[in-house]
Formats: C-alpha cells, structure tokens, sequence
C-alpha cells in the first residue's frame, strides 16, 4: 500500500478515500446506525429507530440526521489504537457550548465549508491499561467562522458516537478554525452506561461521565491551513499553541494532547486524517454542567435504550 503523505505529528493508517478541495466539505451524509458491542458484549447493542417516536430531540427534520436500525455504520480508518500508553488524559473545562441531547452519529460535518477532517479516536482504560469498548466518545469544535452552534435549530459540528471492541471510534468533520483567546482545538467528552433515545438522540445525563478534555493541533499544521481559503475570513484574533492556558492544563502530567496527522490528499487542504488516545480512568465520575439542550424532554423519556459498557466503573 501506498504511503500517505504527512501533516505534522505522524501516524500510521490504512487507505482512505480523499475529500475534495476547502469548500463545502465533501463528506456524504448516511443515516448512522447506533454502535454495536462485540459478540461478547451483547448486552451493549443500541438499536434505535427512526423518527416516529414522539420524542423531539432536534431542529432537524432530515431522516437522514436520525439513527437508523438498518444502516452501517462506518468502521476506523486505524483499527486499533495506536499510541497504548497508559496514561489519564487530564480534565479540562467543558467550555460554555456543549448541548445535551446531541444527535448519535459520526458524520457531524452537516455540509459546513472547510478542510475535511476525519477524526480517530481511541479510549484506553487506564485501570487496565485495555482498549475500552463501548465508551461514548462525543465532540464539539466550532467552524472556519469561529461559530459554535448551541442553538435548537443549529446542530452542526457536534455529535458523539460510542468505541468499538478494539476501542476505536471515528468522526468525520471539518478542520476547526479559532477564536480570540483560544488555538484551534476539540472538545470531547467519554461516557459508560450511556443512554440513546428512540430517535436516536442522546441522553447526556444518563450515562457515567469519566472524562471531559480538549485536543490539539501542531501549531505548523494549523498555520497551513487556517491562513487561507474560507479560514482566512475570519474577524477573530489568532491564538497559538503558546498562548493556550488550556492545552498547557491538558497537555500535562505526561498526557500528548497533540493529535496525529496524516494528509487525506497532496496537500493540507485536500483533507486531514487525525488520530488521539484518550486515556480515562472508569472509576472517575464526573458531571456535565451545561445547561445548554437540543430538547429536556429527553432526560425523562422512558422510550430510551440503555447501552451498557461491560466495563465497571
């Protein structure tokens, strides 16, 4: 197999299809399905269906945004996690833009303009030093405009979608841009025993919350790309790697909060592959303190299907 150029910090990958150009990104939206456990975690299966359930759960009226029992969902372009040291990703702030109650599906690009990015992301279990299965992994970032969206009727860039066996969970997005006061990063969040709703909505405060952090970017890669094109509009003052409080607070304690890159093409602009472990302790709970939701109604449905992790927290 072909080698694939690299972007910054590099990482190794299996082939993928190469997005087009910075425009519009160039994903093709599927209706996801809910992740499934392993044949020796069962008990893990979600089989959500679709929006005939009377819960609301978004602005969105495209079927293709639900979660859908039939569909396939999309396996990891890195099979296994690649970086296995064990250690605990440290807690950051969960910011002012998480909503609950997001949407459960990979693609959260919802046609937004910049570099296309796919995301892999991969939970080890500290306690354990193993790849933690059935961990929902969810991420926010904001858009080449600096825009984050938290209203009812704007639900781009923001989704969770749970780990496989091995692990490994992979998103597929838009290269964030920046915003006065912060380096372009992404915001995650990893939750056990967590709950998805008939319409394939989440249940943000059903699950145990064991982690909210942030990643980075190589600054080098950054200023390739957020120099130009759609990036390059923007009114906001650049913030860099060294100027990030934040990144200092989770890039620490021998934590690399520093994705891998790959390109997805011959240049940073045709599209970037990127690759983090998240290290998290089952033991820790904590608590999302947002108070920002697609629709409350959720957090008293009694049409939710639990997801159960076969690891005890």
């Amino acid at each position: 197999m072909a080698s694939r150029a690299k972007a910054g910090d590099s990482g190794p990958g299996n082939g993928h299809g190469q997005p087009d150009g910075q425009g519009s990104s160039s994903f093709t939206r599927s209706a996801p399905a809910a992740p499934s456990g392993a044949a020796s975690s069962a008990a893990a299966e979600i089989t959500p269906v679709a929006t005939e359930s009377t819960v609301i759960a978004t602005g969105i009226s495209s079927t293709v945004d639900v979660a859908s029992s039939t569909a396939t969902a999309n396996s990891p372009t890195y099979t296994t996690i690649q970086n296995s040291t064990c250690v605990t990703a440290p807690e950051v702030t969960e910011g002012p833009y998480y909503v609950n109650n997001e949407y459960l599906r990979q693609d959260i690009s919802e046609g937004q303009d910049g570099v296309p990015l796919v995301l892999d992301i991969g939970v080890i279990d500290v306690t354990t030093c193993q790849p933690l299965d059935q961990a929902l992994v969810e991420i926010w970032h904001c858009n080449v405009s600096t825009f984050i969206s938290i209203r009812i009727t704007i639900t781009f860039l923001r989704g969770g979608w749970a780990t496989n066996s091995e692990g490994m969970v992979e998103f597929k997005s838009v290269y964030p841009g920046y915003y006065t006061g912060r380096t372009v990063h992404i915001h995650t969040m990893v939750q056990t025993n967590y709950s998805v709703a008939t319409n394939g909505s989440i249940i943000s405060h059903a699950g145990s919350l064991h982690h909210i952090g942030q990643l980075f970017f190589e600054d080098t890669l950054n200023e390739k790309i957020v120099t130009q094109g759609v990036y390059a509009n923007t009114t906001q003052s650049r913030t860099y790697n060294t100027e990030d409080n934040i990144l200092d607070s989770e890039n620490a304690d021998g934590y690399n909060a520093m994705a891998s890159t790959e390109l997805l093409g011959e240049s940073e602009t045709d599209g970037i592959l990127a690759y983090i472990t998240i290290g998290v302790d089952p033991t820790f709970v904590g608590s999302i303190t947002s108070t920002n939701y697609v629709t409350a109604d959720l957090e008293e449905s009694s049409t939710s299907t639990a997801a159960t992790s076969t690891t005890t927290a």
